[in-house]
Protein backbone atom coordinates (compact mmCIF):
# COMPACT_ATOMS: atom_id res chain seq x y z
CA UNK A 1 0.00 0.00 0.00
CA UNK A 2 1.69 3.36 -0.78
CA UNK A 3 2.22 5.82 2.01
CA UNK A 4 1.06 9.01 2.73
CA UNK A 5 3.88 11.18 1.63
CA UNK A 6 4.68 9.23 -1.55
CA UNK A 7 0.48 9.27 -2.17
CA UNK A 8 0.92 13.22 -2.02
CA UNK A 9 3.86 13.67 -3.39
CA UNK A 10 2.71 12.02 -6.87
CA UNK A 11 -0.89 13.99 -6.26
CA UNK A 12 1.49 17.37 -6.00
CA UNK A 13 3.49 15.96 -9.08
CA UNK A 14 0.27 16.03 -11.12
CA UNK A 15 -0.83 18.72 -10.31
CA UNK A 16 2.01 20.82 -11.35
CA UNK A 17 2.62 19.11 -14.66
CA UNK A 18 -1.19 19.72 -15.42
CA UNK A 19 -0.50 23.58 -14.45
CA UNK A 20 2.11 23.96 -16.61
CA UNK A 21 1.80 21.97 -19.32
CA UNK A 22 -1.39 23.59 -19.96
CA UNK A 23 0.29 27.59 -19.39
CA UNK A 24 -2.56 27.97 -16.50
CA UNK A 25 -2.79 31.34 -14.75
CA UNK A 26 -4.27 32.10 -12.28
CA UNK A 27 -7.21 34.07 -13.67
CA UNK A 28 -8.25 30.87 -15.32
CA UNK A 29 -5.91 30.96 -18.70
CA UNK A 30 -5.19 28.57 -20.13
CA UNK A 31 -2.99 27.99 -23.43
CA UNK A 32 -4.70 26.53 -26.01
CA UNK A 33 -3.74 25.77 -29.48
CA UNK A 34 -5.30 27.49 -32.55
CA UNK A 35 -8.03 25.62 -34.36
CA UNK A 36 -6.50 24.44 -37.69
CA UNK A 37 -9.87 26.16 -39.65
CA UNK A 38 -8.83 29.34 -38.81
CA UNK A 39 -5.25 28.51 -40.40
CA UNK A 40 -6.57 27.69 -43.82
CA UNK A 41 -6.02 30.95 -45.54
CA UNK A 42 -3.04 31.82 -48.13
CA UNK A 43 -1.27 34.47 -49.39
CA UNK A 44 -2.37 36.30 -52.22
CA UNK A 45 -0.61 34.65 -55.58
CA UNK A 46 0.53 38.14 -56.23
CA UNK A 47 2.72 38.44 -53.66
CA UNK A 48 4.12 34.94 -53.73
CA UNK A 49 5.42 36.18 -57.07
CA UNK A 50 6.79 39.30 -56.12
CA UNK A 51 8.42 37.09 -53.51
CA UNK A 52 9.59 34.80 -55.46
CA UNK A 53 10.64 37.97 -58.24
CA UNK A 54 12.63 39.51 -55.44
CA UNK A 55 14.33 36.01 -54.42
CA UNK A 56 15.59 35.51 -57.86
CA UNK A 57 17.47 39.29 -57.01
CA UNK A 58 18.69 39.00 -53.32
CA UNK A 59 22.06 39.19 -51.65
CA UNK A 60 21.98 35.67 -49.88
CA UNK A 61 23.04 36.75 -45.94
CA UNK A 62 24.10 32.98 -45.54
CA UNK A 63 26.96 33.98 -47.94
CA UNK A 64 28.60 36.19 -45.13
CA UNK A 65 28.32 34.11 -42.33
CA UNK A 66 31.84 32.92 -41.06
CA UNK A 67 33.48 29.34 -42.32
CA UNK A 68 32.14 26.56 -40.60
CA UNK A 69 29.01 28.21 -39.63
CA UNK A 70 26.54 26.47 -37.27
CA UNK A 71 22.67 26.10 -38.87
CA UNK A 72 21.03 25.24 -35.40
CA UNK A 73 20.49 28.87 -33.77
CA UNK A 74 22.95 28.24 -31.49
CA UNK A 75 25.67 31.26 -32.09
CA UNK A 76 25.01 34.97 -32.46
CA UNK A 77 24.94 36.13 -35.83
CA UNK A 78 23.31 39.66 -35.22
CA UNK A 79 26.73 41.62 -36.81
CA UNK A 80 26.59 38.97 -39.68
CA UNK A 81 23.13 39.49 -40.87
CA UNK A 82 22.81 43.51 -39.82
CA UNK A 83 26.00 44.04 -42.11
CA UNK A 84 24.50 42.46 -45.14
CA UNK A 85 21.28 44.40 -45.03
CA UNK A 86 23.28 47.69 -44.61
CA UNK A 87 25.36 46.37 -47.94
CA UNK A 88 22.26 45.28 -50.21
CA UNK A 89 18.56 46.43 -49.86
CA UNK A 90 16.94 43.24 -51.21
CA UNK A 91 18.27 40.05 -49.01
CA UNK A 92 17.61 36.66 -48.92
CA UNK A 93 17.66 34.83 -45.08
CA UNK A 94 19.44 31.97 -44.72
CA UNK A 95 17.28 28.56 -44.66
CA UNK A 96 18.02 27.94 -40.81
CA UNK A 97 17.00 29.82 -37.55
CA UNK A 98 20.10 32.43 -36.98
CA UNK A 99 20.18 33.45 -33.48
CA UNK A 100 20.45 37.64 -32.68
CA UNK A 101 21.13 39.57 -29.67
CA UNK A 102 18.89 41.89 -27.72
CA UNK A 103 20.43 45.05 -30.12
CA UNK A 104 17.71 44.08 -32.75
CA UNK A 105 18.53 44.31 -36.70
CA UNK A 106 17.89 47.55 -38.36
CA UNK A 107 15.75 47.64 -41.42
CA UNK A 108 16.42 50.81 -43.84
CA UNK A 109 13.90 52.76 -46.39
CA UNK A 110 13.73 50.46 -49.26
CA UNK A 111 14.95 47.15 -47.85
CA UNK A 112 13.12 43.94 -49.00
CA UNK A 113 13.69 40.94 -46.33
CA UNK A 114 12.70 37.50 -47.83
CA UNK A 115 12.57 35.12 -45.31
CA UNK A 116 12.92 31.06 -46.99
CA UNK A 117 10.99 28.40 -46.09
CA UNK A 118 13.21 27.40 -42.81
CA UNK A 119 14.35 30.70 -41.98
CA UNK A 120 13.76 31.78 -38.76
CA UNK A 121 15.53 34.70 -36.16
CA UNK A 122 15.34 33.37 -32.64
CA UNK A 123 16.35 36.11 -29.60
CA UNK A 124 19.07 35.59 -27.72
CA UNK A 125 17.81 35.53 -23.96
CA UNK A 126 17.44 39.10 -22.49
CA UNK A 127 17.55 41.18 -19.68
CA UNK A 128 16.69 44.51 -21.07
CA UNK A 129 12.85 45.27 -20.42
CA UNK A 130 13.56 47.23 -24.25
CA UNK A 131 14.08 45.36 -27.41
CA UNK A 132 13.05 45.38 -31.04
CA UNK A 133 14.26 42.33 -32.97
CA UNK A 134 13.34 43.96 -36.28
CA UNK A 135 13.59 47.62 -36.11
CA UNK A 136 11.98 49.91 -38.70
CA UNK A 137 12.15 53.42 -37.70
CA UNK A 138 11.73 56.47 -40.21
CA UNK A 139 12.45 53.58 -43.08
CA UNK A 140 10.04 53.85 -45.95
CA UNK A 141 8.71 51.32 -48.73
CA UNK A 142 9.85 47.94 -46.80
CA UNK A 143 9.03 45.25 -47.76
CA UNK A 144 9.02 41.96 -45.30
CA UNK A 145 7.99 38.63 -46.38
CA UNK A 146 7.31 35.58 -44.11
CA UNK A 147 9.57 36.53 -41.10
CA UNK A 148 9.19 34.02 -38.70
CA UNK A 149 10.44 35.77 -35.12
CA UNK A 150 10.70 33.85 -31.87
CA UNK A 151 11.19 35.95 -28.30
CA UNK A 152 12.58 34.87 -25.09
CA UNK A 153 9.30 35.02 -23.40
CA UNK A 154 9.80 31.88 -20.70
CA UNK A 155 13.72 32.40 -21.10
CA UNK A 156 14.00 36.50 -20.46
CA UNK A 157 16.55 37.18 -17.68
CA UNK A 158 14.44 39.84 -15.71
CA UNK A 159 10.75 40.28 -14.68
CA UNK A 160 10.99 43.85 -15.12
CA UNK A 161 9.42 45.70 -18.13
CA UNK A 162 6.60 44.88 -21.03
CA UNK A 163 8.66 46.40 -24.09
CA UNK A 164 10.21 43.91 -26.03
CA UNK A 165 8.93 43.38 -29.68
CA UNK A 166 9.55 41.12 -32.12
CA UNK A 167 8.56 43.96 -35.21
CA UNK A 168 8.86 47.35 -34.01
CA UNK A 169 7.27 49.77 -36.86
CA UNK A 170 7.92 53.49 -35.72
CA UNK A 171 7.58 57.23 -38.32
CA UNK A 172 7.75 54.69 -41.16
CA UNK A 173 5.65 54.40 -44.16
CA UNK A 174 4.46 52.30 -46.68
CA UNK A 175 5.27 49.13 -44.83
CA UNK A 176 4.25 45.36 -45.95
CA UNK A 177 4.51 42.97 -43.63
CA UNK A 178 3.31 39.45 -45.23
CA UNK A 179 2.28 36.34 -43.08
CA UNK A 180 4.91 37.46 -40.06
CA UNK A 181 4.61 34.71 -37.50
CA UNK A 182 6.14 36.49 -34.43
CA UNK A 183 5.54 34.54 -30.88
CA UNK A 184 6.88 34.92 -27.45
CA UNK A 185 8.12 38.26 -27.23
CA UNK A 186 8.40 40.04 -23.91
CA UNK A 187 5.94 42.93 -25.10
CA UNK A 188 4.54 42.44 -28.60
CA UNK A 189 4.41 40.63 -31.89
CA UNK A 190 4.13 44.11 -33.92
CA UNK A 191 4.27 47.32 -32.56
CA UNK A 192 3.07 50.57 -34.59
CA UNK A 193 3.75 54.14 -33.05
CA UNK A 194 5.42 57.58 -33.57
CA UNK A 195 9.16 59.00 -32.99
CA UNK A 196 9.20 62.78 -32.33
CA UNK A 197 5.29 63.19 -32.88
CA UNK A 198 5.63 61.38 -36.55
CA UNK A 199 3.33 58.63 -36.88
CA UNK A 200 3.29 55.79 -38.69
CA UNK A 201 1.86 55.75 -42.41
CA UNK A 202 0.28 53.44 -44.73
CA UNK A 203 1.03 50.44 -43.28
CA UNK A 204 -0.26 46.98 -44.37
CA UNK A 205 0.06 43.34 -42.78
CA UNK A 206 -1.44 40.40 -44.56
CA UNK A 207 -2.10 37.08 -42.60
CA UNK A 208 -0.12 37.55 -39.58
CA UNK A 209 0.42 34.70 -37.25
CA UNK A 210 1.52 36.32 -33.94
CA UNK A 211 0.84 33.84 -31.21
CA UNK A 212 1.77 33.48 -27.36
CA UNK A 213 3.30 37.12 -26.88
CA UNK A 214 3.61 38.56 -23.54
CA UNK A 215 1.60 41.57 -23.58
CA UNK A 216 -0.18 42.09 -27.44
CA UNK A 217 -0.39 40.39 -30.31
CA UNK A 218 -0.11 43.62 -32.15
CA UNK A 219 0.03 47.36 -30.39
CA UNK A 220 -0.70 50.54 -32.45
CA UNK A 221 -0.72 53.67 -30.71
CA UNK A 222 0.20 56.17 -33.82
CA UNK A 223 -0.70 55.88 -37.57
CA UNK A 224 -2.22 57.17 -40.10
CA UNK A 225 -3.21 54.57 -42.65
CA UNK A 226 -3.11 50.87 -41.23
CA UNK A 227 -4.83 47.77 -42.99
CA UNK A 228 -4.90 44.04 -41.31
CA UNK A 229 -5.96 41.52 -43.64
CA UNK A 230 -6.51 38.12 -42.09
CA UNK A 231 -4.75 36.31 -40.17
CA UNK A 232 -4.82 35.03 -36.63
CA UNK A 233 -3.65 36.71 -33.59
CA UNK A 234 -3.55 34.14 -30.66
CA UNK A 235 -2.51 33.43 -26.63
CA UNK A 236 -1.61 36.97 -25.86
CA UNK A 237 -0.83 36.29 -21.72
CA UNK A 238 1.34 37.49 -19.11
CA UNK A 239 1.27 41.04 -18.57
CA UNK A 240 -1.58 44.00 -19.38
CA UNK A 241 -3.34 44.15 -21.51
CA UNK A 242 -2.75 40.58 -22.96
CA UNK A 243 -4.79 41.44 -25.66
CA UNK A 244 -5.10 40.32 -29.25
CA UNK A 245 -4.83 44.03 -31.17
CA UNK A 246 -4.47 46.70 -28.75
CA UNK A 247 -5.97 50.46 -30.68
CA UNK A 248 -4.22 52.62 -27.67
CA UNK A 249 -2.85 55.99 -28.42
CA UNK A 250 -0.11 57.44 -25.33
CA UNK A 251 -0.88 61.23 -26.18
CA UNK A 252 -3.48 63.57 -27.19
CA UNK A 253 -0.71 64.43 -30.33
CA UNK A 254 -0.44 60.92 -31.56
CA UNK A 255 -2.58 60.17 -34.93
CA UNK A 256 -4.83 57.26 -34.95
CA UNK A 257 -6.94 57.72 -37.93
CA UNK A 258 -7.63 55.30 -41.51
CA UNK A 259 -7.54 51.92 -39.38
CA UNK A 260 -9.33 48.88 -40.92
CA UNK A 261 -9.11 45.41 -40.21
CA UNK A 262 -10.60 43.03 -41.99
CA UNK A 263 -11.50 38.92 -41.51
CA UNK A 264 -8.82 38.30 -38.30
CA UNK A 265 -9.28 36.41 -36.39
CA UNK A 266 -8.39 36.95 -32.59
CA UNK A 267 -8.41 33.87 -30.36
CA UNK A 268 -8.14 32.97 -26.55
CA UNK A 269 -6.57 36.06 -25.20
CA UNK A 270 -5.90 36.48 -21.62
CA UNK A 271 -7.86 40.18 -21.82
CA UNK A 272 -9.84 41.35 -24.86
CA UNK A 273 -9.65 39.95 -28.67
CA UNK A 274 -9.73 43.75 -29.45
CA UNK A 275 -9.59 46.54 -27.51
CA UNK A 276 -9.86 50.40 -28.61
CA UNK A 277 -8.94 52.71 -26.15
CA UNK A 278 -8.20 56.06 -26.96
CA UNK A 279 -9.00 58.25 -23.85
CA UNK A 280 -5.15 59.79 -24.17
CA UNK A 281 -6.54 61.75 -27.29
CA UNK A 282 -8.65 63.59 -25.56
CA UNK A 283 -7.70 67.49 -25.76
CA UNK A 284 -5.93 67.21 -29.21
CA UNK A 285 -5.59 70.34 -31.07
CA UNK A 286 -7.57 68.60 -33.89
CA UNK A 287 -7.39 65.20 -36.17
CA UNK A 288 -10.36 62.35 -36.63
CA UNK A 289 -10.42 59.33 -35.60
CA UNK A 290 -11.62 56.72 -38.14
CA UNK A 291 -11.42 52.90 -37.20
CA UNK A 292 -13.45 50.11 -39.38
CA UNK A 293 -13.72 46.40 -38.20
CA UNK A 294 -14.72 44.13 -41.21
CA UNK A 295 -15.71 40.38 -40.28
CA UNK A 296 -13.44 40.05 -37.51
CA UNK A 297 -13.80 36.74 -35.05
CA UNK A 298 -13.27 36.59 -31.30
CA UNK A 299 -12.68 33.42 -30.39
CA UNK A 300 -12.31 31.68 -26.42
CA UNK A 301 -10.66 35.09 -25.15
CA UNK A 302 -11.72 36.49 -21.80
CA UNK A 303 -13.25 39.97 -23.36
CA UNK A 304 -14.11 39.61 -27.46
CA UNK A 305 -15.13 43.99 -27.77
CA UNK A 306 -14.30 46.68 -25.86
CA UNK A 307 -14.26 50.15 -26.44
CA UNK A 308 -12.81 51.27 -23.37
CA UNK A 309 -12.00 54.73 -21.34
CA UNK A 310 -12.36 55.99 -17.91
CA UNK A 311 -15.61 58.43 -17.86
CA UNK A 312 -13.73 61.58 -18.54
CA UNK A 313 -15.45 64.65 -20.06
CA UNK A 314 -14.40 65.57 -23.99
CA UNK A 315 -15.41 64.81 -27.39
CA UNK A 316 -13.13 63.08 -30.15
CA UNK A 317 -14.40 63.45 -34.09
CA UNK A 318 -14.39 60.26 -35.87
CA UNK A 319 -16.12 57.09 -36.09
CA UNK A 320 -16.36 53.27 -35.37
CA UNK A 321 -17.72 51.27 -37.66
CA UNK A 322 -17.85 47.42 -36.91
CA UNK A 323 -19.22 45.26 -39.25
CA UNK A 324 -20.25 42.03 -39.24
CA UNK A 325 -18.14 40.62 -35.84
CA UNK A 326 -18.87 37.24 -34.58
CA UNK A 327 -17.91 37.07 -30.80
CA UNK A 328 -17.60 33.36 -29.27
CA UNK A 329 -16.93 31.50 -26.10
CA UNK A 330 -15.90 34.51 -24.64
CA UNK A 331 -14.81 33.15 -21.18
CA UNK A 332 -16.17 36.64 -19.27
CA UNK A 333 -17.88 38.56 -21.45
CA UNK A 334 -18.23 39.19 -25.05
CA UNK A 335 -18.74 42.63 -25.12
CA UNK A 336 -17.55 45.21 -22.28
CA UNK A 337 -19.98 47.34 -21.68
CA UNK A 338 -20.95 50.71 -21.42
CA UNK A 339 -19.09 51.60 -24.59
CA UNK A 340 -16.68 54.53 -24.29
CA UNK A 341 -15.91 55.85 -28.00
CA UNK A 342 -15.36 59.58 -26.17
CA UNK A 343 -18.04 61.06 -28.88
CA UNK A 344 -16.81 58.89 -31.86
CA UNK A 345 -20.03 57.76 -33.58
CA UNK A 346 -20.60 53.79 -33.47
CA UNK A 347 -21.78 52.23 -36.16
CA UNK A 348 -22.52 48.31 -35.41
CA UNK A 349 -24.54 46.14 -37.71
CA UNK A 350 -24.62 42.03 -38.49
CA UNK A 351 -23.34 41.10 -34.91
CA UNK A 352 -23.55 37.70 -33.76
CA UNK A 353 -22.73 36.67 -30.45
CA UNK A 354 -22.49 32.76 -29.43
CA UNK A 355 -22.45 32.67 -25.66
CA UNK A 356 -23.97 30.62 -22.57
CA UNK A 357 -24.01 33.52 -20.47
CA UNK A 358 -27.97 34.77 -20.57
CA UNK A 359 -27.17 38.36 -19.83
CA UNK A 360 -25.16 38.50 -23.11
CA UNK A 361 -27.35 37.45 -25.63
CA UNK A 362 -27.37 39.03 -29.27
CA UNK A 363 -30.41 40.51 -28.80
CA UNK A 364 -30.11 41.83 -25.41
CA UNK A 365 -26.53 43.52 -26.13
CA UNK A 366 -27.94 45.06 -29.38
CA UNK A 367 -31.14 46.68 -27.08
CA UNK A 368 -28.87 48.11 -24.62
CA UNK A 369 -26.61 49.42 -27.13
CA UNK A 370 -29.79 50.63 -29.17
CA UNK A 371 -30.54 53.08 -26.00
CA UNK A 372 -27.42 54.80 -26.98
CA UNK A 373 -27.96 58.05 -28.71
CA UNK A 374 -24.15 58.11 -30.35
CA UNK A 375 -24.22 54.66 -31.66
CA UNK A 376 -26.55 53.41 -34.47
CA UNK A 377 -26.94 49.44 -34.01
CA UNK A 378 -28.31 47.42 -37.36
Amino acid sequence: MMSCPVKNLLIMMCLLAVAFGCYAQSDGYVYKPVPAEYLERKIPSSLVQKADQLKRRAFPIESVLPINYVTDGTIDYTRYVQAAMDAHLIVLMPDFPVLVNDSGLNVRTGQSIIFNTLSKIVLVPSRLNTYEILRVHNADNVFIYQPVITGDKGKHLDTLGQWGMGIAIRASENVVLVKPQISKCWGDGIYIGQLNKKPARNITIIEPLLDDNRRNGLSVTAVNGLKIIGGVISNSNGQNPKSGIDIEPNHNHDVIDSITISETVTFNHASYGIVISLQHLLGRASGKSNITLIKTIDDSSGIGLGIIGKPLDGVLDGRIRISGPALLNNRKMPIRLPLRPFGLKVELSGLMIETPFKYYKTDRIKAILKKKHNIIVQ
